[in-house]
């Protein structure tokens, strides 16, 4: 219990310190359902801002 509380989310999530904070992860994970190298995110999001891009343009 003494590792709960006491700003141990700010020092974990916020100032990196890992031996004292803590982090909350895990809540995601049930969303990823492939690996994918790093260009291909990337890839992904451009053409994912394109069309959200032409959405906007379009109203």
């Amino acid at each position: 219990i003494k590792h709960l509380g006491r700003a141990r989310a700010k020092r974990g999530m916020f100032e990196g310190d890992l031996e004292e904070g803590e982090l909350e992860i895990g809540q995601i994970a049930g969303l990823i359902h492939d690996i994918k190298p790093a260009a291909v995110i990337v890839k992904d999001i451009i053409s994912e801002f394109e069309s959200a891009k032409k959405e906007v343009t379009n109203l």
